[in-house]
């Protein structure tokens, strides 16, 4: 997938969530992705939140800052996400799911390989260790 597809991706996923996103904050929905969408989402957090992007594309500072707007607006979505529901399609993954993201997070795993999940609790423990000292 090419930068500017992901990034498009991300542009509408955000728009997509401003409209209906008030259902997953307040709990009457969950927020549905599969692993592969979250492992892209997170790709792009670092890679916006970071800087390390702009110039990889030929674009405008305005259409910079929209982009730069939206990613910042799933990530702290994703922060506010009280449940979300992850589907592994299948597809291979390279490396891990990351979960750091979220704060307070209502976990369902579907179809989701036996040795992601450990990785997954691993680095939750990980990280609530580090959080408690």
């Amino acid at each position: 997938m090419s930068l500017e597809s992901k990034y498009a991706h991300a542009s509408r996923f955000a728009q997509f969530l401003r409209t209906n996103g008030h259902k997953v904050i307040d709990g009457s929905c969950k927020l549905s992705l599969t692993t592969s969408a979250l492992c892209l989402l997170n790709t792009l957090f670092v890679e916006v939140l970071n800087k390390e992007w702009p110039g990889l594309l030929n674009i405008s500072a305005s259409g910079a800052e929209n982009i730069t707007t939206d990613i910042k607006y799933l990530y702290d979505f994703m922060k506010r996400t009280p449940s979300l529901k992850l589907f592994h399609t299948g597809q291979t993954l390279r490396g891990g799911v990351d979960l750091s993201q979220f704060s307070n997070l209502s976990l369902e795993l579907r179809k989701i390989p036996l040795h992601l999940i450990i990785v997954a609790l691993i680095v939750c423990l990980h990280n609530l260790k580090a959080n408690m000292f």
